[in-house]
Order: structure tokens, then C-alpha cells, then sequence
């Protein structure tokens, strides 16, 4: 299949599940089956995405309200508060009239 494969996501309605749509252009995949394995068998991927298919379904997971667990997903705010902190020390050494280091 030399199509796109696009992985969409979307909070359901009604409830806190989400969604995960897999598709093309012309086809869409069905529910997925589970079959039983054992410990040493060699799990293979159901699919595999570009760069950039993996971009927008983590931008559809994060607009559906999902956060990475370890807090890294706050890089822009990290980053705003670490300017806000640079700003006020300057702020506060001027204020006291002293160098900022």
C-alpha cells in the first residue's frame, strides 16, 4: 500500500475514551483483533508511520486533552516561566541597584 497512512484521534462523545481512526485515502482499517502469544514470540507492528504522521496524531492526542506522563509535554511553559524568572531578577537586581550576574 503506497498511500498515506493517516492515524487520527479524537475524544468520544459522552465519554473520556479516545478515538483512533487508521485510513487512506481509499481504504480504512477495521477493528483490531487480539490473538493470544506466547512469551517468546516476536511481536511485529500493525503499522508503521512517517515522521509526520506521527506529528499530527500526537497533535490530536494533545487537542483530545492527553499529556505525556513525565510533564516533558510543558516545554513552551517551562520555557515562558524561565524567561518570567530571568525578567524579574533582572528586575529586582535594578531595583536594588545592583549587577546582574
Amino acid at each position: 500500500m503506497s498511500e498515506q497512512l493517516r492515524i487520527r484521534a479524537q475524544r468520544a462523545n459522552y465519554s473520556s475514551n479516545i478515538e483512533i481512526a487508521v485510513y487512506t485515502k481509499t481504504h480504512a482499517a477495521q477493528p483490531l483483533t487480539m490473538e493470544p502469544i506466547s512469551e517468546a514470540q516476536i511481536l511485529h507492528p500493525i503499522a508503521t508511520i512517517n515522521k509526520n504522521e506521527a506529528q499530527q496524531l500526537m497533535d490530536d492526542l494533545w487537542h483530545a486533552g492527553i499529556r505525556p506522563s513525565d510533564g516533558t509535554g510543558n516545554i513552551g511553559q517551562l520555557q515562558a516561566t524561565q524567561q518570567h524568572l530571568k525578567d524579574m531578577r533582572e528586575i529586582t537586581f535594578k531595583k536594588l541597584g545592583m549587577e546582574t550576574p
